[in-house]
């Protein structure tokens, strides 16, 4: 195996790679959606909410009527906050460098597209060379991780927001 076949095989593992990141961030921000949206329907329609505000006006000790209020309003944010963010997760991301847009390539579905049939995609595809596949693969690949980077972040602050709701339900739960 010569040296560009080497790189063009390591390119190809780092693409796959990158792709199954994504379809990994992707699933758990569905996760993450399907936990929030749980928790805000918990608490809200289990009549907590009723409970807080009932057992709130019966409690004379003003910490604890205004700590329910407060971690109903919290609690109301975050779950808010974390659905926004599984949902900004989901939405398919653009590639980071602007020359990107509207190029004719080989492997974003965006890309590809852009050929004006499928006989247009395939000559390019016969006609390739060696170093323009390796070209093709650096270029998605930085794009990728781009991607990645920018969901993963996301996927960590959602998953904080869910801690939050929990610890928070556990609060208010105790409370009242």
């Amino acid at each position: 195996m010569d040296e560009l076949t080497k790189k063009i095989a390591f390119q190809e593992k780092v693409y796959d790679t990158l792709h199954n990141l994504i379809s990994s961030s992707d699933n758990k921000a569905t996760l993450a959606l399907t936990i929030q949206t749980f928790l805000l329907g918990s608490i809200i329609g289990t009549s907590v909410i009723t409970a807080v505000i009932d057992k709130g006006i019966l409690i004379n000790i003003l910490f604890i009527n205004i700590s329910l209020k407060f971690l109903i309003i919290a609690f109301g944010i975050t779950s808010l906050a974390g659905i926004g963010i599984s949902i900004i997760v989901l939405y398919p991301r653009k590639p980071k460098e602007k020359e990107e847009y509207g190029r004719q390539g080989l492997t974003y579905y965006l890309h590809i597209s852009h050929y004006k049939s499928s006989e247009e995609y395939s000559t390019k595809l016969t006609n390739l060379k060696t170093d323009e596949i390796l070209e093709e693969y650096n270029k998605q690949n930085y794009n990728l991780a781009h991607i990645v980077k920018k969901k993963m972040l996301l996927v960590r602050i959602g998953f904080v927001m869910i801690l939050l709701n929990l610890l928070q339900s556990i609060i208010i739960i105790f409370l009242i």
